[in-house]
């Protein structure tokens, strides 16, 4: 197991797959064969995550904002005391990453979760299932939903979904919720949603990943627009710097990541919510100030 682990770090692997009894690593989000002889997991060391009998998560070393790549507006997320905080992504996008930084830069505040997280990657944090400041749970079906934005009237609550963009994210929390009134549903989360943060990793021209983080804070303009149900208006307000305080348009970034010659055009377009803007800004006629 040991020599499998090794060169699954050296190999700078992010996870490690048995199938069909043979080892595969996860390598810039691609499948590569390995000739390492089949082995059973049963229990990994510090740095791994055991996902299934058949999959091992491969976890950073360095949570810190550098080590991680995360603009410094991620870390002012969980200044809330209390409401919910939205985090989705797709799949393997990053967000037990996100979720384990947020985790690392805690200091008195105690911390009662439904997701399993590695316990050796956390050490600093006091878990709690008594009255704790931050509940972190993940969204599935309409039961989930609802207890999140009823928890979040007394709590922090960290709530985990599976959406491409931050719009998706709540679209997905209505649709869940169809059976109660939408507009009921939509006035509920205006109130209680105060943060929706969404990662993805994209690709850069030296075939690296690098995680995007847009988020979207509360302020008056925000909840208005959720409580109308204008999700896809959310991240022009922020583009516009109508957001909340710490919020980070997903466009924006791409657009200097753009100019600064860092993702090719294509890799962009297939990230921005608005592509045909995102290809007027690479061609020079629009400008991000």
């Amino acid at each position: 197991m040991q020599p499998i682990l090794q060169d699954a770090v050296q190999r700078r692997a992010t996870d490690i797959v048995l199938i069909n009894n043979t080892v595969w690593f996860r390598i810039q989000g691609k499948l590569q064969s390995t000739n390492h002889s089949a082995t059973s997991f049963e229990s990994v060391p510090n740095g791994f995550e055991k996902k299934s009998e058949t999959h091992i998560r491969c976890l950073p070393t360095d949570l810190t904002l550098s080590g991680l790549q995360y603009p410094g507006e991620v870390s002012k997320v969980l200044d809330f005391e209390k409401g919910l905080v939205i985090l989705s992504g797709a799949h393997n996008s990053g967000k037990t990453t996100l979720l384990l930084h947020w985790l690392n830069s805690l200091k008195d505040r105690s911390v009662d979760s439904e997701i399993t997280l590695p316990p050796n990657m956390t050490p600093h944090v006091l878990w709690s299932i008594d009255q704790p400041d931050i509940r972190i749970v993940r969204i599935t079906d309409a039961t989930s939903a609802l207890q999140a934005l009823r928890d979040s009237i007394h709590h922090l609550v960290i709530a985990v979904l599976d959406a491409r963009t931050n719009a998706d994210a709540l679209r997905h929390i209505r649709m869940l919720l169809s059976q109660y009134n939408t507009q009921t549903i939509q006035s509920l989360m205006s109130e209680q949603i105060c943060s929706v943060v969404n990662i993805a990793l994209v690709r850069t021209v030296q075939q690296q990943y690098r995680p995007l983080v847009s988020i979207t804070n509360r302020n008056e303009s925000i909840s208005a627009q959720i409580a109308e149900g204008e999700f896809h208006k959310l991240e022009d307000s922020v583009q516009r710097g109508n957001g909340g305080l710490g919020s980070l348009s997903c466009d924006v970034q791409l657009a200097e990541w753009l100019q600064q010659r860092q993702i090719q055009l294509d890799e962009g377009l297939r990230f921005a919510n608005y592509p045909a803007t995102m290809r007027l800004r690479a061609s020079g006629i629009i400008h991000n100030d």
